[in-house]
């Protein structure tokens, strides 16, 4: 078999010149298959004499199944050969199939862009010291007491420290704003600074049950939404509920009930615990994020096709919806809340679509140069694990042993070796 490669920017085309003995052994096993598969008065089943099964499927169509049966090892040969990797799905096209002469073959396709890894280790990344400070600690507390607390209608008007049940209107330019209206809205009145633009919760304070009040705001400048980023924002508000918020004393007796806590000391202890896993945790992710953004900025990376942007931009896309629909949303209503198309997000990711490639190019490339692909034994035991899981459910234990999941095991696990490689070699050595 003869492979000739010719490349035009991020694309190449391979020119295959096939002879039928490459066939051979891939044309045996499509007539054993058609063998076990054929009905043929006389012959017993997987008995059929191979000059029969030639005549009736036909000698064109044997060669035609031998080819599909042989292409994924051509491509790996030559992808081999040429030193060269396919992304997607290559454009395969037969330009000559006789019985008597050799196969004619063009296989287009998009060459996956390579790394130079210049600089990969030693890059010194600093990993922040994290524990929760006292302060945490005694808003957690805050928050525990505000989880626990007694609420009482009052008629009376509200005060820093009550709830109030509203409901709210806003209007941009007399017009109603997308998602700014809301019935039966609760808000703790001087414990909800951080999910509302300045000054809107001071509005309710004073105000009683069966109360209505217009007011005016500014969004900040820095606000996400940029149409309405410094603009002024008319409110129609009106007060249905107050009620008074009584929370517990910090005692030994609450700890008990709530947990497996013998003093109120016990869950103080177990909160900073908490505060500090949850703040390694979110600090390991900053320190992995950073070690690969210095990475990507050191080496270099060949171009990046667009048909890679374009796909992991929709990937991006789906994730998104995904999370939106998962939290109960619909997307469409969230594109319209956020005055975005599907189009609009397709030119906001791609940047960073383009960070994610190179991530996952670099990754590669690590994994390959220092032998960190998952074995074999470690997919297996994931997926034993999961079998396990999820014994009483027939069907997604049969999905758990598929091909497709196999793979994403394998990806999974093989980043985890990688990140962990790079994170060991770039952090700044302890004396």
């Amino acid at each position: 078999m003869q492979i000739t490669f010719t490349q035009e920017k991020e694309k190449g085309t391979w020119q295959f010149i096939i002879e039928h003995a490459d066939l051979a052994s891939y044309r045996d096993a499509v007539i054993k298959e058609h063998q076990s598969t054929l009905s043929i008065k006389g012959f017993r089943p997987g008995k059929i004499p191979r000059d029969i099964i030639e005549q009736r499927i036909g000698g064109l169509k044997l060669t035609e199944e031998a080819l599909e049966k042989a292409m994924p090892d051509f491509l790996d040969q030559a992808t081999k050969e040429h030193s060269v990797d396919v992304y997607g799905r290559p454009d395969i096209q037969v330009t000559k199939m006789t019985e008597s002469s050799p196969i004619e073959m063009t296989v287009k396709f998009i060459k996956l862009p390579r790394v130079t890894l210049k600089t990969y280790t030693g890059l010194n990344v600093k990993k922040k010291e994290v524990k929760a400070s006292e302060e945490d600690v005694v808003a957690s507390l805050e928050e525990f007491r505000n989880l626990n607390a007694k609420e009482t209608d009052v008629d009376r008007v509200s005060a820093l420290g009550d709830k109030v049940k509203v409901d709210f209107d806003a209007f941009l330019d007399n017009i109603p704003l997308e998602g700014g209206s809301a019935k039966d809205h609760s808000i703790h009145l001087g414990e909800s600074k951080q999910m509302y633009i300045p000054g809107f919760e001071e509005q309710f304070v004073g105000m009683k049950s069966g109360d209505s009040k217009d007011f005016t705001l500014t969004f900040p400048k820095d606000y996400g939404r940029k149409d309405l980023a410094n603009r002024k924002v008319n409110f129609k508000a009106k007060v249905h509920k107050v009620l008074s918020v009584e929370k517990p004393e910090l005692t030994d007796e609450l700890a008990k009930k709530f947990g497996d806590f013998k003093s109120i000391g016990d869950l103080r202890d177990r909160l900073r615990k908490n505060l500090e896993e949850d703040a390694k945790r979110k600090e390991e992710e900053r320190f992995e994020l950073a070690v690969i953004q210095k990475l990507i900025e050191k080496n270099n990376f060949e171009s990046i096709p667009q048909e890679m942007i374009a796909d992991e931009t929709e990937r991006m896309i789906a994730e998104l919806e995904s999370s939106v629909t998962h939290q109960g949303g619909k997307f469409d209503e969230y594109l319209a809340s956020i005055k975005k198309s599907k189009e609009d997000l397709k030119k906001d990711f791609s940047i960073r679509a383009i960070e994610r490639i190179k991530t996952a190019l670099l990754l590669r490339e690590v994994a390959e140069k220092h032998s960190l692909v998952a074995t074999q034994d470690a997919i297996n035991e994931v997926i034993t694990r999961e079998k396990e899981h999820h014994a009483q459910n027939p069907e997604m234990a049969s999905q758990i042993d598929s091909p497709h999941y196999r793979r994403h095991v394998a990806n999974v696990l093989t980043s985890q070796n990688v990140i962990h490689y790079l994170k060991e070699h770039n952090t700044p050595s302890k004396k």
